[in-house]
């Protein structure tokens, strides 16, 4: 799995860039882990449009550390929509975190997605093979013993 995943919000019901990223920096202080944003673009209002933040298990410079970068966007903003077979309703769905590569970095993942979806249980964790982990999912995930392969199965069968 690759860079195909997201954090899902209901379009037109999305939290801001600058909400999600402070959110992520401090549920990342809050679990020892290291944070760092690099890239960000600002509208003509000095609104946060996108910022790039990237997570580590260890400071940086540390041959192994294991890292994941997040790319925060501001609704709107332009191509992040999708609609999903799956909604009846037929509702527009605003992808506001895409995840660079997170493979060998699952238990990671985890505890950077488990703190953002309790925080904002509306949202969907979104990847590959079509499959929504919602805050309902996540909570079974983490009250089982863990699991590497959590992110690559089937949310209805965990």
């Amino acid at each position: 799995m690759g860079a195909s995943a997201y954090i899902l919000f209901e379009a037109g019901k999305s939290i801001s860039a600058s909400e999600l990223v402070s959110t992520l920096k401090k549920s990342s202080e809050e679990k020892g882990l290291f944070f760092n944003n690099d890239i960000n673009r600002i509208d003509d209002t000095g609104r946060l449009k996108y910022q790039r933040v990237c997570i580590s298990d260890k400071p940086p410079l540390k041959q192994d550390r294991k890292e994941i970068c997040f790319n925060v966007y501001d609704e709107p903003y332009q191509f992040r929509t999708e609609q999903f077979d799956w909604d009846d309703l037929h509702k527009d769905y605003f992808n506001a975190i895409s995840l660079e590569s997170f493979v060998e970095k699952e238990d990671l993942l985890l505890q950077i997605l488990s703190p953002l979806l309790l925080n904002y249980p509306q949202a969907k964790f979104w990847c590959d093979n079509n499959w929504f982990y919602t805050i309902e999912v996540m909570e079974r995930i983490i009250n089982n013993p863990y699991n590497d392969l959590w992110c690559y199965e089937d949310p209805a069968a965990l």
